[in-house]
């Protein structure tokens, strides 16, 4: 069935960006196994976290949430061990994903911003700013890997994180596998027709939501 879509989406707004792929974002990948910048940015009065709670990441008046690291950690029991270090900001800002173990905690975390909450990122990600959304779905994707992985897939036994959280441990002593998120190949395709765009919808979604045609690949 063909819908009618709003006359103001055509591929010139489309082309402006895609929501969690433009990030600048400095990963700092070489600062993952430095345990003294680990624990000095964990202390840092300028270290910022970008919390998770049950799948949901924090909004706050229609942008990105990012509290002080050392608020979060204080509202609950988070080990600093389970932090993990996504990088640095523009400003030099050590940022870490902090996921959120209660729903208690996730109250005491919104009170922290603003007229803050907890909401669906697939929802909300595409009116923030494309780096606050690529930020924030960073640190979803990576909580919610790491959170599927706390025992080793060969042993059985329970898993810890290394190397900042990008990877986890088997603590198992015959074994010390280590494993690292997957990542699976896929496409997302803009078809275009002069001045206008394919788009899908899907019957469960709210009505003017759509999207470009996106599926995995084999």
């Amino acid at each position: 069935m063909r819908r009618q879509v709003p006359a103001d989406i055509t591929t010139s707004t489309l082309s402006q960006g895609t929501p969690f792929y433009t990030s600048t974002l400095n990963r700092a990948a070489e600062l993952r196994s430095d345990a003294k910048f680990l624990e000095e940015a964990i202390d840092s009065s300028r270290a910022k976290a970008a919390p998770v709670w049950e799948g949901k990441s924090l909004i706050s008046e229609g942008a990105a949430a990012l509290p002080l690291l050392r608020d979060v950690i204080s509202e609950g029991p988070i080990a600093t061990e389970d932090l993990i270090f996504l990088g640095l900001a523009d400003n030099g800002d050590p940022i870490f994903a902090v996921e959120i173990p209660t729903q208690e905690m996730a109250a005491q975390v919104e009170d922290l911003s603003s007229e803050a909450r907890f909401a669906q990122l697939r929802a909300e990600g595409p009116s923030l700013a494309m780096q606050q959304a690529a930020l924030l779905g960073l640190a979803r994707s990576m909580v919610l890997w790491s959170a599927g992985q706390r025992f080793c897939g060969a042993c059985g036994a329970a898993t810890a994180p290394y190397r900042a959280g990008h990877a986890r441990k088997c603590t198992g002593a015959e074994c010390s596998r280590r494993c690292y998120p997957r990542l699976d190949p896929a496409i997302i395709v803009q078809t275009i027709c002069g001045d206008f765009c394919l788009l899908g919808h899907n019957k469960r979604w709210v009505d003017g939501r759509y999207s470009l045609l996106a599926g995995f690949a084999e």
